[in-house]
């Protein structure tokens, strides 16, 4: 029989971070993040980001946002009316003009993201609307949010073919990986995972 008086507590453990969320965390810090910021959009403690940050320094110039370039759009009077006239119509009348400040964030939003014009009357506004509420407020994790909402659309509107590739690579690894579980060197064995892709500059 076990004396129980000799016996340990099982010994308490934290929880367990992907090293994904330590780079973001790091990433953020570099530009100047706060930790309750960071600790806000990634979901762990304050003091848990102060420890994986402890190392990184921040970037004295700061982190460049979508309000800086806001700040400096001059409304575009062509999307402004467009987009004031769909607003009117999908607001059933309710809305019937744009402040100045969201003029700018209308024009803004409409040369970096043309596809939300498209997407439904008044949506550009609708967004618009969401980084004027951000901003008053001080939500700064909510305002990265719509910041990378707003650039990864941005990249895939300019780049279509990025995602796909993207989307390659992450396959590719995985194979990678289960080989080195199995036992296998890819490396060492050959890449058995089809031939190598030739970059754009090299195909005519």
């Amino acid at each position: 029989m076990t004396d129980s008086t000799t016996e340990r507590p099982p010994k308490r453990r934290g929880p367990t971070y992907d090293r994904k969320v330590i780079r973001r965390a790091k990433e953020m810090r570099r530009y100047g993040d706060s930790y309750r910021v960071i600790a806000a959009t990634l979901g762990v403690p304050a003091t848990t980001v102060q420890y994986w940050t402890q190392d990184t320094i921040p970037d004295n110039s700061g982190r460049w946002t979508m309000t800086e370039a806001a700040t400096l759009t001059e409304p575009d009077p062509a999307v402004v009316v467009t987009e004031l006239g769909a607003v009117i119509l999908s607001s059933g009348g309710r809305v019937t003009g744009m402040t100045r400040n969201e003029a700018r964030w209308v024009t803004l939003l409409a040369n970096v993201r043309p596809d939300i014009l498209e997407s439904g009357p008044g949506s550009t506004w609708q967004l618009a609307r969401e980084f004027i509420e951000a901003v008053k407020v001080g939500d700064e994790a909510e305002l990265r949010r719509l910041e990378q909402r707003v650039a990864t659309g941005a990249a895939r509107v300019r780049w279509p073919q990025h995602e796909a590739k993207v989307a390659r690579l992450r396959e590719k690894s995985e194979q990678v990986a289960q080989a080195l579980k199995a036992g296998a060197n890819p490396f060492l064995d050959g890449w058995p995972y089809g031939p190598e892709e030739t970059s754009d500059e090299t195909t005519g």
